[in-house]
């Protein structure tokens, strides 16, 4: 019994004699952390033994840090030169570690930021922008005051194209940001917003391409295109304030897999990362992860623009795909189901890859065939793929139909009566085969078609803007009587030769057969009015008198190579007559009339040839002007001047002649090769 006891009570006597010893031994002292550093707004320190934690002074205010790092861009609220910082180990003191001396002094200085500051508000407040946006380098922290008033405006663009700002923190006072305040700060991948906030406006972060997140303050507006092209963007919360929200906020924002808005908002709602505005069940925003739920009646604009979850079907509840619904379409088919009843004629706009469209066959609004969706009431085409055949029956080709759609042909059945603006644009083509039945071309609708000719129907009424613009190759365009309005820029930058204008035509718009090449026009008095510039680089040949068109109060004003002439930069030839073959009409005739002033013995009027360009008949070659009808042989001859298709007549040749002296073309037949 004794030797129990004493077996027992040996090891508590020596366990008792340590901790008498450890509670008597001096707690030990850790050192200080060395090697502080600042990277990216980050403060950086090694590691100190047996630290469980760091106190870190900023300028005399103390933040405990649990690791070797500290956030100073959430600490630092004031736009400082400079900061002293030094910190502090502290051990666990349970086990007798007490706290470290303080560190050295680090000194942290940030680069000065230059702003420029702006009164606003009767004087009681300031905006601000940065001076030079492309100069400013890591984080911006903004002051809240200026000449002891408050910054309550960021301005328009006040930070564009600043690549290289890393975050930007706004002070409490800052209520309002302008437009496109952050456009294309593709390296800001932080900013804190202030809680005064009450809007995001038009392409606040536009192109800010490493923002991973954002929170949003109590926002009652965001505005179109808000995050437009933030790639690295991958959540969005919609906070309850939030009362408006634009087109395409998400825009380009591939990377986005969360879309959410608070349960307690009023106007707006989240499902399947959707964002959808709760009176009209309209998607209007969504994300590469969305999934349209059955609630939803509408895609909105630009809900999907830019990406297009895959594989993508048209839910069988939707009822309307509004402008840019499906922008970017990346499917091979289409189907649009029974249910929609209105497709925006930019439900998509870029699809490359889309070989079949078909339209569900009891579908009370439009149907399908030759790969076109086609409007039953009007028999509009309103949207083709690259395989589209346009079906006999068609009426009308929509406002950009083909949009971006490249084709080499274009075969239009004699059914249809109407292009749209830009429906084949831009034009590719090589062949174009008009409908017999044609009346209205669209502005821009085959612009840029690398056609030579182009056969224009007898019953074309309308060539509208643009419509023909860019086509460089194209030489021939016989205009057909019947022809009323010839719009703005509609052969600009063709390579026409010969235009002859019908009698019929009423209207000829600005620059309207501008072009690189000297055009012959023939052009009657009866057309009412002439656009600016409308015969750049042409020779223009009227059968009227110089007087007659200048008191036209539908022609621009006359002045030779004026900006204000119809013909700027051409020659115009008056007092001339047209004579018709079976190639079109021709230059006949010209009256060689002048008038000289008394008092200077200048030439006052003249008609005009001295220094023109020769004219074009097709098939036959220019000899010269002859004064006796009929003849073959020219009395007067055109010289050499720089190239041949800048042929002139030397004024000379006219001194011979008498006032009134009428002079008839003399044309000698050419093969077609040899023209």
């Amino acid at each position: 019994m004794q030797k129990l006891i004493k077996t027992v009570l040996i090891p508590i006597f020596f366990m008792l004699s340590v901790a008498a010893f450890v509670s008597c031994k001096k707690a030990e002292a850790i050192l200080p952390p060395e090697n502080i550093r600042v990277e990216n707004d980050y403060l950086f320190w090694d590691e100190a033994l047996h630290a469980e934690w760091y106190l870190v002074d900023i300028d005399g205010t103390e933040y405990e840090a649990d690791t070797n790092s500290l956030n100073l861009f959430e600490i630092t609220t004031e736009p400082k030169s400079s900061y002293q910082i030094r910190i502090k180990s502290c051990g666990d003191e349970t086990v007798n570690y007490k706290k470290s001396e303080w560190s050295a002094l680090c000194d942290y200085r940030r680069e000065k930021q230059p702003f420029l500051f702006q009164s606003i508000n009767n004087n009681t407040e300031y905006q601000i922008k940065a001076v030079e946006p492309e100069s400013l380098n890591g984080s911006v922290i903004l002051p809240a005051y200026f000449n002891n008033k408050p910054i309550t405006k960021i301005m328009s663009c006040a930070f564009k194209n600043a690549v290289n700002v890393t975050a930007v923190k706004l002070p409490y006072t800052i209520a309002e940001i302008g437009n496109s305040a952050f456009y294309n700060c593709t390296g800001l991948q932080r900013i804190e917003l202030p809680d005064g906030l009450k809007e995001i406006p038009l392409e606040s972060f536009y192109n800010c391409a490493a923002l991973t997140e954002i929170n949003l303050p109590r926002v009652t507006k965001i505005s179109t295109s808000a995050f437009y092209k933030c790639s690295s963007l991958t959540s969005l919360h919609i906070p309850q304030s939030v009362r408006e929200i634009g087109n395409g906020i998400t825009a380009y924002c591939k990377n986005l897999t969360s879309l959410t808005v608070d349960e307690n908002n009023l106007i707006y709602e989240s499902e399947g990362n959707c964002i959808i505005k709760k009176s009209t069940h309209t998607v209007i925003a969504g994300c590469i992860a969305s999934v349209i739920p059955q609630s939803a009646k509408t895609i909105g604009s630009f809900a999907f623009y830019g990406f297009v979850p895959e594989p993508f079907v048209i839910p069988s509840n939707i009822e309307k795909l509004e402008l840019g619904a499906l922008s970017m379409y990346p499917g091979k088919t289409l189907v649009i189901p029974e249910s929609v009843t209105y497709l925006h004629y930019e439900f998509i706009d870029y699809y490359p890859n889309l070989t079949q469209i078909t339209v569900a066959e009891n579908n009370p609004v439009y149907r399908s065939e030759g790969n076109c969706i086609i409007e039953k009431a009007t028999g509009t085409v309103v949207k083709g793929c690259n395989t589209s055949v346009i079906p006999q029956g068609v009426k009308a080709i929509g406002e950009r139909a083909f949009y971006n759609i490249p084709q080499k042909e274009i075969n239009l059945p004699d059914s249809v009566t109407e292009i749209g603006s830009e429906a084949f644009y831009p034009c590719t083509a090589e062949n174009i085969r008009l409908s017999r039945n044609l009346e209205i071309i669209g502005c821009k609708a085959f612009a840029g078609a690398g056609i030579t000719s182009i056969d224009l129907p007898d019953t074309l009424k309308e060539i509208r803007d643009r419509a023909f613009k860019g086509c460089h190759s194209l030489a021939e365009a016989a205009l057909p009587y019947g022809l009323t309005k010839i719009g703005t820029e509609a052969f600009y930058k063709t390579n026409l030769q010969y235009a002859d204008i019908p009698e019929t035509v009423k209207e000829i718009g600005t620059n309207a057969f501008a072009s690189h090449s000297v055009l012959t026009v023939l052009l009657p008095s009866c057309v009412e009015k002439i656009g600016n510039a409308a015969f750049i680089n042409a020779i223009t040949f009227v059968n009227a008198t110089k007087r007659e068109c200048e008191a036209k109060s539908g022609w621009a004003i006359y002045t030779i190579k004026g900006i204000g002439a119809p013909w700027h930069n051409s020659n115009v030839v008056y007092e001339c007559t047209f004579a018709d073959d079976e190639n079109g009409k021709y230059l006949y005739s010209w009256k060689y009339t002048f008038e000289t002033d008394e008092e200077t013995g200048e030439t006052s009027y003249f008609s005009g040839l001295g220094a023109v360009g020769i004219p074009f008949r097709k098939g036959y070659r220019f000899l010269g002007l002859s004064a006796t009808e009929g003849s073959s042989v020219p009395d007067i001859v055109p010289t050499m001047y720089l190239e041949k298709y800048l042929d002139v007549f030397d004024f000379q040749q006219l001194k011979n002649y008498k006032n009134g002296t009428v002079f008839y073309s003399v044309w000698e037949a050419v093969d077609t090769a040899e023209e």
